[in-house]
């Protein structure tokens, strides 16, 4: 008997998920985030817990699908009657994949395919939804000017996707620095559901202090944002990747193996220099401070990007691909 009221129980809890959204739906900003969308959702409703935001949008206290053929993005567009679009394009609209995108792999792509819909760990990068996106690699940033003009515009001011790429920290429309919001999230509270308008700021961060660094920014700012994640993002990033590889086999600085030669090897050192010399240029961004700092440690992460078949980090291989497009002069 008890199996039986579990199971009545789990069929009860399935359909409730999928219950209709009632209320009010907003519809998107120009290039707002599915987490500014929530947010805004949760701040005209007062003073509510933050779990309850995701309960009236996911159905559950996590967010998570009960559903085995339904991702938390299909229950979601489930929920919102299809008014706020489909999940593929909700997912390169207005969450990370665009950046993200251009870094996976082909399995990676396939999982968020129709015939992989439950893709959860996946999404939680692309989302920027999980944990808020308050953290050291993804905090969430502002223009200020750009507050200032959705205020006017609009009434309350929003997240702009095209700010929370990891590596863009100047807004290009206004050519100034982005503030990251200071709040975190733990334990219950990991949903912040804070709006640019009602949210605190840190200080202008020390890594764009001078126009020397300014510029720096601005200049990975317009590949990420012009390039990287346009629909050819991904090609460039490969063809990026052969070109270095080709360019070193040519110059004599690979193995017969196809491995970079030791940093012993004064043109393996310099060119090990020249990378460490462009990423200090960017060192003082969170996600970049774990970046190489040594030959060795450069060597090794040049080594990785040489063979192909070792995994790179997303943000390493950012830095790799924006160097060698940097060095080679093309785009």
């Amino acid at each position: 008997m008890k199996i039986l009221i579990k199971n009545t129980q789990n069929s009860i809890t399935k359909s409730s998920q999928l219950s209709a959204f009632e209320g009010h739906l907003f519809d998107w900003f120009p290039g707002e985030t599915i987490y500014g969308l929530l947010s805004r959702h949760h701040q005209s409703r007062g003073h509510i817990e933050a779990v309850d935001t995701i309960k009236r949008f996911f159905g559950t206290d996590n967010g998570a699908s009960l559903h085995e053929n339904l991702s938390s993005l299909d229950v979601f567009v489930r929920k919102t009657g299809g008014r706020l679009g489909t999940p593929k394009s909700i997912l390169v609209e207005h969450t990370l994949l665009r950046f993200y995108r251009s870094f996976m792999s082909e399995r990676e792509t396939l999982l968020l395919g129709s015939a992989r819909p439950r893709a959860e760990t996946v999404l939680k990068f692309p989302l920027n939804l999980w944990r808020g996106g308050f953290s050291g690699l993804h905090p969430h940033k502002a223009c200020p000017e750009c507050v200032e003009n959705d205020l006017e515009n609009f009434g309350v001011a929003y997240w702009h996707l095209v700010h929370q790429y990891p590596g863009v920290w100047v807004c290009l429309h206004h050519g100034r620095g982005l503030l990251s919001a200071s709040m975190t999230a733990k334990g219950r509270q990991r949903f912040m559901w804070a709006t640019p308008g009602a949210e605190e700021f840190l200080e202008a961060p020390t890594h764009l202090a001078g126009q020397a660094n300014l510029s720096n920014f601005v200049w990975l700012g317009e590949l990420i944002t012009s390039k990287l994640v346009s629909d050819s993002g991904r090609v460039l990033v490969e063809t990026t990747r052969a070109r270095f590889r080709k360019r070193l086999h040519e110059g004599g600085k690979l193995t017969p193996t196809h491995k970079l030669r030791s940093p012993d090897n004064s043109e393996i050192a310099n060119i090990c220099k020249r990378f460490l010399t462009f990423v200090e240029n960017y060192r003082g961004a969170p996600e970049f401070a774990s970046m190489p700092d040594t030959v060795l440690s450069a060597h090794r992460l040049l080594s990785r990007y040489v063979n192909g078949k070792s995994r790179l980090k997303t943000l390493e291989h950012l830095l790799l691909c924006a160097w060698e497009i940097g060095e080679s002069g093309r785009l």
